[in-house]
């Protein structure tokens, strides 16, 4: 295996306790366990024998805006795996949404934009890119909130084994171990758009005034980028 430079390398804890993705921190000790002070990035990744999750918070205005711009996307793939990367980008922004393959309207530039949309290409159940209202995905959840008055954002993400692959045993044994590859603020593929809003789809406001303050579609954000080796924790035994 290749040793990627700058790579983080750490260690997920078994997840005891039930996470209902739904955009409150409430099942989440906060801050979360891990912190990336260059980017200013606070994060947690556990699993269970279901999957695996992902919880993120920042409170930085500059960061907050890169989010509400082109959301936040995973890149996953198995260390053992010589595939493409599996892609998660939440919500999906300004990319207009790509039909499932079976459907007769392939103009998507004619769609409307789901304000809170999930893009997915290579996981099991869509191997071509697609973007997809959340409720139309199958497995995969998402959700984020924006509190006004403490000016912080937090989403988490829910990713289950048998999105990665149908024999979810392979990915809790021999390929427990993940390349993962964060991306914040992240132009690719994205074109000007509406902004994600807080108050629909997955987005659920908790401050009084609900969604994060918009930003010009057009206005070009830094990318902001952490790369992890990930050692998915094992179930404890009794």
């Amino acid at each position: 295996m290749l040793l990627v430079p700058n790579k983080i390398h750490i260690h997920t804890q078994w997840q005891t306790s039930d996470i209902t993705i739904d955009g409150n921190s409430d099942d989440w000790n906060i801050p979360l366990r891990f912190f990336d002070s260059k980017n200013r990035l606070n994060y947690n990744i556990t699993n269970n024998s279901e999957g695996i999750f992902f919880a993120f918070r920042m409170n930085e205005m500059s960061y907050i805006h890169q989010f509400n711009q082109n959301g936040i996307t995973i890149e996953l793939d198995t260390t053992k795996s010589n595939n493409t990367a599996l892609i998660l980008q939440y919500p999906a922004g300004g990319i207009p949404p790509i039909p499932p393959s079976n459907t007769q309207n392939s103009n998507r530039d004619n769609m409307p934009i789901p304000e809170s949309s999930i893009r997915l290409n290579g996981f099991y159940n869509y191997k071509k890119e697609v973007v997809l209202a959340l409720e139309e995905v199958k497995g995969i959840k998402a959700a984020h909130s924006f509190d006004m008055v403490n000016e912080s954002l937090f989403c988490e993400i829910f990713i289950p084994y048998s999105s990665i692959n149908s024999n979810a045993k392979t990915i809790q044994s021999s390929n427990s171990e993940l390349n993962i590859k964060l991306l914040l603020g992240t132009n690719n593929n994205s074109m000007p758009g509406p902004p994600p809003g807080g108050m629909h789809g997955g987005g659920r406001p908790d401050g009084p005034t609900g969604a994060p303050p918009t930003i010009n579609g057009n206005s070009q954000t830094k990318e902001t980028k952490i790369k992890l080796e990930v050692h998915l924790a094992k179930q404890p035994t009794k």
